[in-house]
């Protein structure tokens, strides 16, 4: 499993899986402003910034759009080449889609566009002439506005949080003219979904800490374990046999965490090591990350934080009251979902803490 698609599995959770909606309108030569039945647009986000030298190909180290949706392809500075996108066109989730490619040309001058964006596995720069450079990959929005079926570009501005589409003085649509607009709505952005999963996953990994090993070389007495939160265990080669050492301590400073034996050592040492390292791109396979069935423990309690984050909410802008409609949830039902969510949370770390003994023979 991915990050992208545990970020998925909240979202279905929560009921909010980015899906299309379409209002309509009729101009009347002065109106200029027109407020949608719906807030919280899915608005434009940078979803890679990737530096490279040359010819380059990633497969991590960007985010996915919360839903298709075309997105721009630019070069921080000057330079030109071609991008190849390996992508596929449906938003969630990433195990089992089907990808295709499509090839544009990307410069340092403007930008170049990827249509139908849902997924990106791969993106691959080629046919590169210029000093180093950063791809920066922006969604370009998920709100597209029709005038008698012709497409409206750069002559209107857009508030997403609270739905509100505003012409430019002198751009008002014509008296009679037939006004068509397309979106997509979430309750949660991408960002709190994404800090909810990420402080789930920390708070999985402080209590059920995942154990990882390397092999290390000391310089003199001192090595140093990159990523390493605590040390659990160090054993050296015995004529074949793995044997267990006590005289160590631990200290910190900017390159990470040093083991300090009191003896040079001969030989490498095998170190086991927590780490409180957290997947980093949507792409990223979380076996690397996570203790043993740890996903829905964090499903559940992601759903719940952002849950009691939207109860906040309500309390300071006293929105307990039915100002919008029927939308607005009632503060008894987000309470009783947070609720359950954190029951299910709970009881899925007890799995997680029986399933992850370890130890070393």
């Amino acid at each position: 499993m991915r990050l992208g698609d545990l970020i998925f599995r909240v979202r279905d959770k929560l009921n909010d899986i980015p899906h299309p909606h379409k209002a309509v309108a009729t101009g009347n030569g002065e109106q200029r402003r027109f407020t949608l039945p719906d807030r919280r647009l899915i608005a434009p986000s940078i979803i890679a910034e990737l530096p490279f030298t040359t010819n380059t190909t990633f497969s991590e180290g960007f985010d996915w759009p919360d839903a298709p949706m075309s997105v721009k392809a630019t070069l921080a500075s000057s330079g030109s080449g071609q991008l190849r996108a390996s992508k596929s066109s449906v938003a969630w989730p990433y195990t089992g889609q089907k990808f295709t490619t499509q090839e544009i040309n990307v410069s340092g001058s403007g930008f170049s566009t990827l249509t139908g964006v849902g997924v990106i596995k791969s993106l691959t720069i080629f046919n590169y002439s210029g000093p180093a450079n950063t791809l920066v990959l922006e969604t370009v929005g998920s709100l597209a506005c029709y005038v008698d079926e012709v497409l409206q570009v750069d002559n209107y501005t857009i508030d997403y949080m609270n739905g509100v589409v505003e012409f430019y003085t002198g751009e008002e649509p014509a008296n009679g003219s037939a006004i068509e607009f397309e979106y997509y709505t979430c309750r949660f952005s991408a960002d709190e979904v994404r800090n909810a999963v990420t402080g789930a996953i920390f708070a999985v990994l402080r209590e059920v800490p995942k154990v990882h090993s390397t092999t290390v070389t000391f310089s003199g007495t001192e090595a140093v374990v990159p990523g390493a939160h605590n040390i659990v265990a160090i054993e050296y080669d015995d004529d074949g046999k793995y044997m267990r050492r006590y005289d160590w301590r631990t200290f910190r400073d900017d390159e990470g965490l040093h083991i300090k034996l009191y003896s040079s050592p001969d030989e490498e040492h095998r170190v086991f090591y927590t780490s409180l390292a957290v997947p980093e791109s949507y792409a990223d396979d979380l076996d690397d990350y996570l203790p043993v069935g740890a996903e829905n423990a964090i499903v559940y309690k992601a759903c719940a934080d952002l849950l009691y984050a939207q109860l906040a909410s309500r309390v300071y802008t006293n929105e307990f009251k039915n100002v919008e409609g029927g939308n607005v949830v009632r503060v008894y039902e987000l309470q009783r979902a947070a609720a359950d969510f954190i029951s299910l949370y709970e009881m899925e770390m007890k799995k997680v803490r029986a399933g992850t003994k370890w130890w070393v023979k």
